[in-house]
């Protein structure tokens, strides 16, 4: 007996079923293994990236200790400095309010008072590092800093000079630099940061004479800065607002 074509196709069918399917589920388990390390290798990324953050966290956190560290440091010398020169422009003042001023005195006070706005800087190059008054800090959003003068900022080797012409009234050796007064009648300018003098005590001084040598810090890849402040009897002045343009 012959068996219909229809029934002999059926086994051939079956078979290809089966050998579609197993190629599906071949098919069905690479993609899933493939996902599987997709998703491995996602998570090893993450895991990576997450150790790196944290010690990038942790780096970031011991150098902003380091440099709150810093900041304080400089801050007491600083501290340190404003207390010295206003102790000694107080002194100074005090003394000096017990005797008239001198003829010359009171013209080279009324001159320097004539000049405000138009003194020379007491720096021949450069550029202002540190403002005057209270501000924010540079780098920590939510710390003050409160400059009793101007810092100046200016290449290595260069020398302060005087803003006016005036007396020395006093050279003093802080925190391993020395400070300069100059007294312009009952004015007073200051320069502090000198690694080296060149005047004393006594002496008189033009406008634009060499004072002394800035240091430059080494701590600091040898910036050389002025700190310089004006004066009027006892109180502290904006020293921006005398130098010229």
């Amino acid at each position: 007996m012959r068996v219909p074509q229809a029934l002999r196709l059926q086994p051939q069918r079956a078979a290809l079923e089966i050998n579609t399917q197993n190629t599906k589920l071949t098919q069905h388990k690479s993609d899933k293994q493939h996902a599987l390390k997709t998703q491995k290798r996602e998570q090893e990324a993450l895991a990576r990236d997450e150790r790196k953050q944290q010690q990038m966290l942790k780096d970031l956190q011991k150098k902003e200790k380091e440099l709150t560290a810093q900041l304080k440091k400089q801050q007491k010398k600083v501290d340190d400095l404003n207390k010295k020169i206003t102790a000694t422009i107080e002194k100074q003042t005090k003394e000096q309010a017990q005797v008239a001023l001198t003829k010359e005195q009171q013209l080279i006070s009324g001159n320097f008072e004539q000049n405000k706005g138009r003194l020379p800087w007491p720096i021949e190059k450069g550029f202002i590092s540190g403002q005057f008054g209270k501000h924010q800090h540079p780098v920590y959003k939510d710390v003050t800093i409160d400059n009793k003068g101007i810092y100046l900022q200016t290449t290595a080797g260069a020398g302060a000079r005087a803003v006016f012409e005036g007396q020395v009234t006093s050279c003093f050796l802080m925190n391993g630099s020395y400070a300069v007064i100059v007294a312009h009648g009952n004015y007073r300018s200051v320069y502090a940061g000198l690694s080296r003098l060149n005047v004393k005590q006594g002496d008189k001084v033009i406008a634009k004479q060499k004072i002394g040598t800035i240091f430059s810090d080494p701590e600091q890849d040898n910036k050389t800065e002025l700190f310089f402040q004006i004066w009027k009897d006892k109180t502290i002045l904006n020293p921006s607002s005398w130098l010229a343009n």
